[in-house]
C-alpha cells in the first residue's frame, strides 16, 4: 500500500509528533522562545569574527569577545574568566558591560584585550557563570565553557 520511504516518512512524522505531544520536543516556530528554565547562550569571536578557529599574528592586537545572551526565565549576574596564555600581552584589564542583572532576553559583552607574543596553536576557554535566585531564595547557578582555537603566526614584517 505504502512505499517504503512513505513509510518511513510517516514513522518519523509520528515519532515527531508523539515528542511534541509529550513535551519532549517543541516545534521549530518555538524553538527561539525563551526556556522555562535558566540558560544562557555564549558566543566567541576574535577580533569581531565568530569561528571556533581563529589564525592571527604574534604582536599584532587581539580583541577576544564572549557575548552572553540570557535564554533562560530569570534575570543572572553573569561573571566570566580566562586563563591568560603564557606569552601574551595584555595591555588592559578585562572589560565587561554586563550589568548587575541581565534580564531575560537580554545580552552583555565581556572582553579581552591581547598582544600575543609567539607563535603556535592554543586554546581558549572562557568559563561563564550565571548566578540567580531559585523560586525559593536559594543561590543558584548556571556555567558555560565554550573554547575557541587561536593559530598565532609569526609577526608580519
Amino acid at each position: 500500500m505504502f512505499s517504503p520511504k512513505r513509510k518511513m516518512f510517516l514513522l518519523n512524522l509520528l515519532i515527531a509528533l508523539s515528542l511534541v505531544a509529550a513535551g519532549t520536543a517543541v516545534p521549530s516556530m518555538q524553538a527561539a522562545a525563551v526556556s522555562t528554565y535558566p540558560n544562557m547562550q555564549v558566543t566567541l569571536s576574535a577580533n569581531n569574527v565568530n569561528a571556533w578557529a581563529v589564525t592571527v599574528y604574534a604582536g599584532k592586537p587581539l580583541i577576544f569577545r564572549a557575548k552572553v545572551k540570557n535564554i533562560g526565565n530569570t534575570p543572572l549576574q553573569v561573571t566570566a574568566n580566562l586563563t591568560i596564555p603564557y606569552n601574551w600581552g595584555v595591555p588592559q584589564n578585562k572589560y565587561s558591560d554586563c550589568p548587575d542583572s541581565l534580564a531575560v532576553r537580554s545580552s552583555c559583552t565581556i572582553s579581552w584585550y591581547f598582544i600575543p607574543q609567539g607563535s603556535g596553536q592554543l586554546t581558549l576557554r572562557v568559563y561563564v557563570r550565571g548566578n540567580y535566585k531559585d523560586s525559593a531564595g536559594n543561590a543558584q547557578r548556571i556555567t558555560s565553557s565554550p573554547a575557541m582555537i587561536f593559530n598565532v603566526k609569526p609577526a608580519r614584517n
